[in-house]
């Protein structure tokens, strides 16, 4: 292995060795390689991105670097015990079918594994997994206990679950003024979903003093996060137009609104298209 050739990529200092005994093939060193799909991974998460830009973004990286996801996984596989984040990138490649076969079972397996071995985003995951019967017959009493777990243990996407799930109702009686409480924590650690929730209670009066000011403020704090491509951030994108196009919590503005509603035809959010038909009709 001595007369390996040596690659540097980028900043992140990812290090891959080509074998002269069998050309073009890669192997996975370390923690270098891993390390990266852990940063993709909770880079996203840190943003609360949809999985499946996640997933994308793991095949640009893994395309962009000639990786196979193959090889990728096993490595993975192997090194599982080497970092706590790396079973659940493990039960990640597992879900959305990356280097192995789609199996939700396994991937609820190793959610389990990680969560009981203390990562919190593993713990959410499998409330998510029980809410939606992924892997595992759909208990929404279970889904709430794991995102109660998460959510104390200060996950903010656990804050944000058991929040909606004392909004709603799901796996634990009705408390607006409870679910209330969950999304301050996430809104004020920055979590987008959490923020447009509490714009919404706060428009809403749901569980708190209804204040349109402040429920323009967190509509804007979460509209903030467009960079994300998050449902959270288009929702509020949306709820922050009608406020200016309604005059609720701020001066009617139909300048303002009609700006908010062209940047969410950008971001694919199409309900836009009627807000704006109905300006430019009222107007004409």
């Amino acid at each position: 292995m001595e007369d390996q050739t040596k690659i540097e990529i980028g900043i992140s200092k990812t290090r891959i060795f080509d074998s002269p005994n069998s050309p073009g093939d890669t192997l996975f060193t370390g923690d270098s390689i891993l390390g990266n799909l852990r940063e993709i991974i909770n880079q996203g998460n840190s943003c609360f991105e949809e999985d499946r830009h996640i997933v994308k973004r793991i095949h640009q990286w893994l395309n962009s670097e000639s990786l196979d996801p193959e090889k990728l996984f096993v490595e993975l596989e192997k090194e599982k015990d080497a970092d706590p984040s790396n079973i659940y990138c493990l039960a990640f490649l597992v879900r959305w079918e990356i280097g192995t076969a789609q199996d939700p079972g396994n991937a609820f397996k190793w959610y389990e594994i990680a969560a009981d071995r203390g990562d919190l985003q593993a713990e959410n995951e499998l409330g998510g997994c029980y809410q939606e019967g992924i892997g595992c017959p759909q208990n929404s009493e279970k889904a709430f206990f794991h995102y109660s777990n998460a959510a104390k243990g200060g996950n903010v996407f656990g804050q944000t679950n058991v929040g909606s799930c004392y909004f709603y109702g799901v796996g634990t009686n009705k408390d607006h003024a409870e679910a209330v409480r969950w999304f301050q924590k996430g809104a004020q650690a920055g979590e987008s979903f959490s923020q447009s929730f509490l714009g919404d209670a706060y428009l809403r009066g749901k569980g708190i003093r209804r204040d349109a000011r402040k429920a323009i403020y967190w509509y804007k704090c979460a509209s903030q996060q467009e960079a994300c491509f998050d449902i959270g951030s288009s929702t509020s994108f949306y709820s922050l137009g009608f406020c200016y196009q309604a005059g609720f919590g701020t001066q009617l503005d139909v300048h303002a609104a009609i700006k908010v509603y062209r940047k969410l035809i950008q971001m694919n959010y199409d309900e836009s298209l009627d807000c704006l038909a109905t300006i430019f009709k009222s107007n004409h």
